[in-house]
């Protein structure tokens, strides 16, 4: 990964735990969709876009 551009990183929040009960503020990745290799998970997830963070490079270690 490279962080080399910006001072914060946006990250949200993935399960693969109930995934077939999403609510309004999630969406479900399925291994069956064509780019789920791409993703780097192993099984049938959802995203929780309720859920999310900033990191600052400065607050943690995450240069380049």
């Amino acid at each position: 990964m490279s962080l080399n551009q910006g001072n914060d990183v946006t990250v949200c929040f993935i399960s693969s735990q109930n995934v077939a009960n999403l609510s309004a503020e999630e969406f479900a990745i399925a291994s069956t969709n064509s780019e789920f290799a791409a993703t780097g998970l192993k099984t049938d997830s959802k995203v929780r876009v309720s859920r999310f963070n900033n990191i600052s490079k400065r607050d943690k270690n995450l240069s380049a």
